[in-house]
Order: C-alpha cells, then structure tokens, then sequence
C-alpha cells in the first residue's frame, strides 16, 4: 500500500477523534437543560456516525497491512538498485562447520566427515511501500538484498553472542 494513502486514512482517522471529542466537550459546556437535551440527540447521531466512520477506517487500515509470512526473518535494507529502503523476508540457514574425521572413525563407521558450508539466505518477499515487490524484481537485484540480509543476521548473531559472553563473564 502506498505510504501517502495510509497517512491520508491515519489523519482522517485523527481528524474523527478530534471532531467526536469537540461534540462531547459542547454537549457538557454548560448549555440549558433543554437544549442540551435537544442538541444531545443530534449529538449522539453524529458521535454515532463519527464512531462508525472510525471503525470503518480502522478497519480498513488493518486490512491495507502487508501480510507477511510468520515462518520468515525479516530485515530492512537499502536498495541502491531501487534507491529505497525495503523490508526482505527470508529463509536463514546458519550453515555448518567443517568437521573432520579420523581414518579410525572412517574406517569403524564409514563416516568421511563434512567439508561444511556457509550460512546462507534464502529470499521469498522484498516489501516496499506495503507492497511484495520480490516477483517483479530482476536476480541480481534479489541477490543483492540476500547479501545485505546475510551479512545484517551474522552481525546480529555475533553482537548476540559478544552480549551473551560478556554477562556470563560478569
């Protein structure tokens, strides 16, 4: 969804709020019995229908959201392809390491060991403006996000862990 629709439907939003909250404040500004009885039911029509206007537009707010998936990582990166800042959504694989084995574990148990690999990303969504762009993206592009996604998770891992050995340092 385009940035600019949701701002116009969060100030008109506010603008409801504000109006509502201006009828309730004249309803109880010190009128005559009668007419704020009189005004009171016009008043109450119009909170009503400012009530209702309200929850359409929040409703329809909830609705315009990105639905994204709960099984990706999301990050934000900058495009330079696109000149713009963008949510990825990927799949992570940490990779393994390398392990060796011993010509006795390999001869008792057949097991060669594993050269490894490295972590690596797999990107399913690219999000701009409320708006999965990733289909119509060109590979390169795609593999540009995956390299910025990569290398902003293995920053975020190695600060989690430098965090973590330094309170159990503590």
């Amino acid at each position: 969804m385009d940035n600019t629709l949701l701002a116009q439907h969060q100030r008109k939003l506010n603008s409801l709020k504000s109006e509502a909250a201006r009828f309730a404040e004249s309803v109880t500004a010190g009128l005559g019995a009668t007419e704020a009885q009189r005004q009171g039911i016009c008043w109450r029509r119009q909170i009503k229908l400012l009530s209702q206007q309200y929850m359409e537009l929040a409703a329809e707010l909830v609705a315009l959201q990105p639905k994204r998936n709960p099984d990706l990582q999301y990050v934000s990166v900058h495009s330079a392809d696109l000149d713009a800042d963008v949510v990825v959504g990927f799949d992570f694989d940490p990779g393994e390491g390398r392990h060796i084995t011993s010509a006795a574990v390999f001869s008792s148990t057949g097991n060669p060991g594993s050269p490894g690999y490295d972590a690596t990303v797999d990107v399913s969504e690219v999000w701009l403006g409320g708006a999965d762009i990733a289909p119509a993206l060109l590979q390169s592009v795609v593999d540009d996000l995956a390299e910025q996604a990569l290398a902003q998770t293995l920053r975020g891992m190695a600060d989690a862990a430098e965090d973590f050995a330094l309170r159990e340092a503590a």
